[in-house]
């Protein structure tokens, strides 16, 4: 992640009788043997022995992102090995609201391959949508939703996905609405009621308050429930 530290880690074979250096993704030689060739305060030399190189990286950025390159020299030729750095930054969640209209965004960024947005609204099913772009050493995906007339309390859920991962996806999230206040029960109102009401195929997912959770671009109720709404995000060079 964005800020970690990385450890990058080099296998020899008899090193008394080699050279070994480190390259970064630029071709620029970081360590010939014991020796810093460039010089970066972040990056230091944690373990140099007959059979392994290693080095670490603090506070890596996104421009670390890419492939290190171990070379060891010796009477045979060059024996080279490649160690891939992937830079994720945390998503970034934020609303901002425009009348009736609750929009968020999240913007996550990240190496090698573009992240994917995905969306979740308090329990409803997970969607996809975001506009992917290139900047520098790094794939951008940003996505947006406008979120009207919310009533009732109601989470967003922002989750990033990346090959590089070998965890659940990343989460940001934020809450919309006021806190549902409790309501007494009616003794002819069922105990096994779903929360969530029923799913109307052609429409959405409603409460049993007869809000909507997820519409994906119309608005379903006419009598001014909440509905969701896709929005483009647009890149300008």
């Amino acid at each position: 992640m964005q800020g970690d530290p990385v450890s990058l880690t080099c296998f020899l074979n008899n090193l008394h009788h080699a050279h070994v250096e480190w390259k970064n993704p630029e071709g620029h030689i970081l360590f010939y043997n014991a020796r810093e060739a460039k010089r970066d305060i972040r990056i230091r030399i944690t373990t140099l022995s007959q059979s392994e190189f290693s080095i670490r990286i603090t506070s890596v950025t996104f421009k670390d992102g890419g492939n290190y390159t171990c070379t060891q020299y010796d009477d045979n030729g060059a024996f080279e090995q490649i160690v891939e750095v992937t830079v994720l930054g945390q998503p970034r969640i934020s609303t901002v609201k425009h009348g009736k209209v609750n929009v968020v965004k999240c913007r996550v960024e990240g190496n090698h391959h573009p992240p994917q947005i995905s969306w979740i609204l308090s329990n409803g099913p997970e969607f996809i949508h975001s506009t992917i772009y290139r900047d520098g050493h790094t794939f951008v995906s940003e996505g947006s939703l406008g979120v009207h007339h919310v009533r009732n309390r109601v989470m967003v859920k922002c989750l990033v996905h990346h090959p590089a991962l070998y965890s659940p996806p990343l989460l940001a999230f934020i809450k919309l609405g006021q806190r549902q206040k409790a309501r007494p029960s009616h003794p002819h109102q069922s105990a096994h009621r779903s929360p969530w009401g029923t799913e109307d195929s052609s429409r959405g997912l409603h409460n049993n308050n007869n809000e909507c959770l997820l519409i994906r671009g119309v608005n379903l109720s006419p009598s001014g429930a909440c509905y969701v709404q896709r929005l483009s995000s647009q890149h300008q060079r």
